[in-house]
This record gives C-alpha cells, structure tokens and sequence, in this order.
C-alpha cells in the first residue's frame, strides 16, 4: 500500500495513533512496514484522530468531547516510547515518524523522563539501544502543533529541527482567521531562523516540498 500510494505522489501516510492491544508497536510483523516507509521516504504520521487506545473509546457523559481532546497525548507518548524502547527506531535509523496535532509542549518532560529511565536501568534490561532515548528522537520523530504556547516557548528543550506549525485550516481546530496574530504571539522572543524552520522550512524538507 505504500508503494502505491507513492506511485500516486503521496509524501507519507497515517497509522493508528494506538495500534491493537494484542499487536503492540514494537512486534517484528510492522518490520516490513518500518522498511519500506524507510525505503521509500515516507514519514508515518500518529494523528490525534487515529488513536485506538483507552483514551479514544467512547464513553458517556457530556465531559467525553473534553476529556478526549485532554488525554490524547498519553497515546501518542506511549506509542512513540515504544518505538524508542523497543529498538525500531535503532533498526530503522532512516525511519520517520510525525506526531501530528498531538501539541508538543508535553513534549520536553517526556524527553527528560525516557532518558532518567533508561540511565538508570539500561544495564538492567541489557538494553541494545545505542543512543539516549531523546536522540532518537531528535533524529527520528517530528511534531505538528496548532496552537501551542508552551511547546513553542519549550522548543529548543525539544529541537527547532523536529517542530512543524499547522493553521489546520480549515477545520475547526484551525487557528484561522487569526493564524497570522497566533504566530506572532507564539514567536515574539524567536529570531527569524527559528520561526522560518518551525513554520514551514522544517515540513518542506521533511516531505521534499519546493519553497
């Protein structure tokens, strides 16, 4: 399927934000999938409305449309610590992942959670990881954001490099029609490097887009 989806000019796909609890992430039989998005270089987006986990099953109760827009994040980190943890990102060194309109400010705590773990317990797991869990990261996975002020304030704890600013116009998430003001907010102390790669150098050289 992504072979075909190449061959119609597709720059990437999107898989489960939480794949099936009995076929986790980290199970060898997503081996040819990882190979081929690598061989291709097509990056493989978690977006916020694939999720398939606890957080995403319905529930009752007016809070629900609250509640899910809340606690979408603990998918998408748990799968990306998977993929961390469980080596694919060390076997798939040219794989990229995107985890798209997740926000990133939770982003810099995560990161310093996967490295204190796998500092103090690498030798007891006997760990085949040959980078920290945030260089992985660094190398390998990307964030999209619609409006977030704390993951911009927080980017150079996460990378510049791994950002990627969405208006998501024109949905109802979209900042639209003040994209321009919520930028402007968001990148006030930035210079103009930064704010050049966040909000479209970054995705551009990612999916191989002219500017």
């Amino acid at each position: 399927e992504l072979q075909r989806c190449a061959s119609l000019g597709l720059k990437g796909a999107m898989i489960w934000c939480s794949p099936p609890g009995d076929q986790p992430y980290s199970l060898d039989i997503y081996d040819p999938f990882w190979a081929e998005a690598q061989e291709l270089n097509m990056p493989i987006s978690m977006h916020a409305v694939t999720g398939m986990g606890r957080e995403s099953q319905e529930q009752t109760g007016p809070h629900v449309h609250f509640m899910r827009s809340i606690t979408i994040t603990h998918e998408i980190e748990q799968s990306l610590s998977v993929l961390i943890f469980s080596g694919v990102l060390e076997r798939f060194p040219n794989l990229k992942i995107v985890s798209a309109e997740n926000n990133c400010g939770w982003i810099p705590y995560s990161l310093q959670k996967m490295d204190r773990v796998f500092d103090r317990g690498r030798w007891a797991s006997e760990s085949a990881l040959s980078l920290k869990p945030s260089e992985y990261f660094r190398r390998q996975i990307f964030c999209t954001y619609i409006d977030d002020f704390v993951g911009v304030s927080t980017r150079h704890l996460i990378s510049v490099d791994n950002l990627m600013w969405s208006s998501d116009y024109p949905h109802a998430a979209s900042s639209w029609p003040h994209s321009q003001e919520v930028v402007a907010r968001d990148f006030g102390d930035a210079s103009a490097e930064d704010r050049y790669k966040m909000t479209r150098g970054n995705v551009a050289e990612l999916y191989g887009f002219d500017l």
